[in-house]
């Protein structure tokens, strides 16, 4: 299959559009909202407004004194900011905590890169259930977690330069054999999904605004009464955290997670 057909399940890969900075440098963004606010004074001729978008925060400003003024516009350039968040599989939402932070729309880019990837995912099962069969036993849970989740933390991990780097789709990561934490948390987020459909697979992201650094772990549902590794509770489940930059043992907590969950100040969005 081509990229070209690749492309036909979403984009193999999309420029990152986390932060006011990366709003403020959108040439097609900041089109949209002068051509919202040039709209809005047509009709509003008595009371026009400005809209100033810097690299940390936008200023909606009024010429003459009119509160209503500034909460119409304002719910305008919220409706830009969602559609161009969308458009680049990007969303708006907010923490446990309440902090409304930018996230990358992990559930609608597995939706759609689903039966690329599903192909990929019964390889690892069928490989899985053979070779525990040689051993002369059945393949547990255990046996396909572990072992996706090996293959996962087996790619290279790579996030270029960042801020100028393209997000990978899941796909994207299985034809470069590389990838950050996000991209190769999702791609094993749905590959577990595939193996076990009954169970609730999720990306949990974190984001620290000050620091501009976030990171991504992959939650798999364990309603098995035991469990040989540490689980997070979350929404009355219980899950495994499951880290893919590094080799680790389910349960295993970055700092920067560890801390998010202190603070309530993370997201979880659900795999397909």
């Amino acid at each position: 299959m081509s990229e070209r057909d690749l492309n036909n399940y979403g984009p193999l890969s999309l420029g990152r559009t986390v932060s006011q900075r990366d709003l403020s440098q959108n040439e097609e963004f900041n089109s949209r909202v002068q051509q919202a606010v040039k709209s809005f004074n047509r009709r509003h001729k008595k009371t026009p407004v400005e809209v100033v978008i810097g690299p940390v925060d936008t200023r909606i400003n009024h010429k003459v004194d009119s509160p209503e003024s500034l909460e119409r516009m304002q719910v305008i350039y919220d409706g830009i900011v969602e559609k161009t968040l969308k458009e680049d599989y990007y969303l708006a939402k907010a923490t446990v905590k309440g902090n409304k932070e930018v996230f990358f729309d992990y559930s609608r880019m597995s939706a759609r890169q689903n039966p690329l990837i599903r192909g990929y995912s019964e390889k690892l099962r069928l490989m899985v259930g053979q070779k525990v069969l040689k051993q002369g036993r059945r393949a547990t849970p255990v046996d396909y977690m572990m072992t996706a989740l090996a293959v996962s933390q087996g790619i290279p991990y790579d996030s270029g330069n960042w801020r100028e780097s393209n997000f990978r789709s899941p796909a994207k990561v299985l034809i470069d054999n590389k990838g950050d934490c996000d991209e190769k948390s999702l791609l094993l987020g749905m590959v577990l999904k595939d193996i076990f459909p009954k169970h609730q697979v999720k990306v949990l992201g974190v984001w620290n605004k000050a620091e501009a650094t976030g990171h991504a772990v992959t939650l798999f549902e364990w309603p098995y009464r035991k469990s040989p590794w540490p689980t997070l509770t979350i929404h009355g489940k219980k899950f495994l955290s499951l880290e893919t930059t590094i080799p680790s043992e389910p349960g295993h907590l970055d700092s920067r997670v560890r801390r998010a969950l202190k603070n309530r100040d993370y997201v979880t969005l659900d795999v397909y």
